[in-house]
């Protein structure tokens, strides 16, 4: 019987391991740039034991960056057509589409996903992408409308919605998070689990030219770049799991 358990991550990344034949560069997303980060931290391969890849590690001033990247953008993204946002969230299910082997090659060696499995999440990612572009949205409701009052519920973009996304199915998540969040107008800011980093990076990269700069940001490392992304004065709203 095959598990893969992976115990709570309490510490820092594990340094890079300086013997490491490196077969891509991983980078992350800021500003709409693809930008290494301050240092790197080495990613296993849980059917070795063995690191295979190194991952960017994040600084403070890196964060702090993405945070200014995505409010700068936020205003124009907001204020676009619901459609033209759903545009460009399709082309970015195509844009994973084009991508898919290289996609799921990567998230079968960091997280040991059998790759009929790791092939299935991406086309749940496909999937969820290509709903969010399509479905109605309903912005402003009328409650209530006589003589006495009138109430008028109305939905609006909040701003920045930093994505903290665990292991165990680490693209699918970001991709619930970054849908929902930039179909109906807010900018967002994905931070993977240091265990498995890779595919979201990565999804990242074949996503830089999709959406405007700063619209979309991925930055990966330790908790404690979760902690300086759940703590930031620029974050509206913060989506666990």
């Amino acid at each position: 019987r095959f598990n893969i358990t992976r115990p709570r991550f309490c510490g820092p990344p594990r340094p890079a391991h300086r013997g490491l034949a490196m077969a891509r560069v991983f980078r992350m997303l800021i500003g709409g740039r693809l930008v290494p980060g301050e240092g790197t931290f080495a990613v296993v391969n849980p059917s070795t034991g063995q690191p295979f890849a190194e991952a960017p590690s994040c600084s403070r001033a890196q964060l702090d960056e993405a945070v200014c990247a995505a409010r700068a953008a936020f205003p124009r993204w907001a204020a676009l057509p619901l459609k033209e946002r759903q545009a460009m969230v399709m082309a970015g299910a195509k844009r994973i589409e084009e991508n898919l082997d290289m996609l799921v090659e990567t998230l079968v060696k960091e997280q040991g996903k059998p790759v009929a499995n790791a092939k299935g999440e991406f086309m749940g990612i496909i999937g969820t992408m290509k709903f969010m572009a399509s479905r109605p949205f309903e912005y402003e409701k009328v409650l209530a409308d006589n003589d006495r009052e009138r109430i008028l519920q109305r939905r609006v973009p909040l701003g920045i919605v930093g994505g903290i996304t665990p292991w165990n199915f680490p693209p699918l998540m970001a991709a619930w998070k970054m849908c929902e969040a930039l179909t109906t107008g807010n900018v967002c800011i994905l931070k993977p689990s240091p265990y498995t980093p890779l595919s979201t990076l990565l999804m990242g990269e074949v996503l830089a030219e999709t959406f405007p700069a700063g619209v979309l940001g991925v930055v990966s490392g330790g908790g404690d770049v979760g902690k300086w992304l759940v703590g930031h004065w620029g974050a509206q709203k913060i989506s666990l799991i």
